[in-house]
């Protein structure tokens, strides 16, 4: 009898054991990477892009929509950002275009698109009308090679839609395909037909493939490599950048943006953003990642190359 109770008592140990929920893994530690450059900017800046120039990548263009929804179009060195007009805007994505001059794609906070086309060299633009049979657009999504012929963009009631994108003297944007639901996105990248979204501190894939990330997450930014293509996220009142592979979505490694020689880092980031197309300087010809400083008027930009010699160094530990 006595043998018998043991042997219960042990049992409901071992279930009780069980039924706790595990401690989860602890984050790896952080990689220091260094800012490779940075520009003050007039206001904090809530939404950025890119359209490069394959002419001369140091003239590409970027643009910017600050905190309180003014469009802004500058280049690298944020020489003299020029105001747009046509807002308030909550979000910009900018088109590559080889031999074109530059474009973006404003979104407004009505849901609305408008134009943006380069009209000289002095780095002025103009608005272009626009026929768009998307409407009450809430997220635009950013793609990994900047926007072409298509867009993908998800409707204020959360369906998932490419367009196609005609620009000439007016931009034409056509319904091309529904890719399916995404209520309650908060942001949006794609390479290919991947379409990458995020909701609270959910990171998923249209197709369901889903991973979670560290809550807080202010932004979601996306680029390419030789042999892979990575996610980026940074995180509300912290310095620190995480990467996610793209075809797995599992984690690659968190970076905190320390201050170098002459160019002060990050103690938080309130966004960030990518392209892999050259502007300028050997440090930038294979693209650039930027984030926005959340304490501060300004942007830290960091070489993609030096991002990607570090984690090649971190695989070869």
């Amino acid at each position: 009898m006595m043998k018998s109770t043991l042997l219960t008592g042990a049992a409901l140990a071992i279930l009780a054991a069980c039924n706790q929920a595990m401690p989860e893994a602890p984050e790896a530690e952080a990689q220091k990477l260094s800012a490779t450059h940075a520009i003050d900017t007039p206001a904090p800046v809530a939404a950025l892009a890119f359209s490069p120039n394959d002419v001369a990548s140091w003239l590409g263009a970027i643009a910017m929509v600050t905190d309180a929804g003014a469009l802004l179009i500058t280049d690298i060195e944020g020489v003299k950002p020029k105001p747009q007009s046509g807002g308030p805007f909550v979000d910009v994505i900018g088109a590559n275009r080889d031999g074109q001059p530059a474009l973006f794609l404003a979104l407004t906070d009505t849901g609305e698109l408008r134009p943006f086309i380069e009209a000289d060299d002095e780095g002025n633009f103009k608005a272009l009308p626009i026929s768009n049979e998307a409407k009450e657009i809430a997220v635009l999504c950013k793609p990994a090679d900047g926007l072409s012929d298509t867009l993908t963009v998800i409707s204020a009631a959360g369906d998932i839609t490419t367009l196609s994108a005609e620009i000439g003297a007016s931009a034409v944007l056509r319904r091309a395909e529904a890719l399916g639901k995404a209520k309650g996105a908060s942001a949006c990248v794609t390479a290919g037909d991947q379409v990458f979204t995020l909701s609270g501190n959910k990171l998923s894939e249209a197709d369901g493939k889903s991973v979670t990330v560290n809550a807080g997450v202010t932004g979601l930014a996306i680029f390419k490599a030789e042999t892979a293509t990575y996610i980026a996220t940074s995180k509300a009142g912290s310095a620190a950048m995480s990467l996610y592979n793209a075809d797995s979505l599992s984690p690659v490694g968190t970076f905190d943006i320390a201050s170098g020689l002459s160019i002060g880092g990050l103690d938080g980031a309130s966004g960030v953003w990518a392209t892999s197309e050259a502007y300028g300087g050997s440090g930038f010809n294979a693209g650039v990642i930027a984030l926005s400083d959340s304490n501060e008027s300004r942007l830290v930009f960091m070489s993609k190359s030096y991002i990607l010699n570090e984690l090649a160094k971190a695989d070869a530990r």
